[in-house]
């Protein structure tokens, strides 16, 4: 398990498709070869409901247990 001490990183990644919509992933970790969580928001949410810049939230409590 990973402590609270060791900073989060973030990373973005962006895929175009063939008609123009972009998606947006965000990866958040602390371990780099910790096993993957994919969280999905609903239609009138965006990503932000998992996490915060500050890092509060449910994504990045998944990343300090070391998913």
């Amino acid at each position: 398990m990973h402590t609270n001490s060791e900073e989060l990183k973030f990373e973005s990644h962006y895929r175009e498709s063939e008609g123009g919509d972009r998606l947006h992933v965000r990866r958040i970790y602390q371990n780099p070869t910790g096993e993957p969580v994919l969280l999905i928001h609903g239609f009138f949410e965006n990503g932000m409901i998992f996490y915060t810049e500050s890092g509060k939230g449910y994504a990045p409590f998944l990343a300090q247990q070391g998913y």
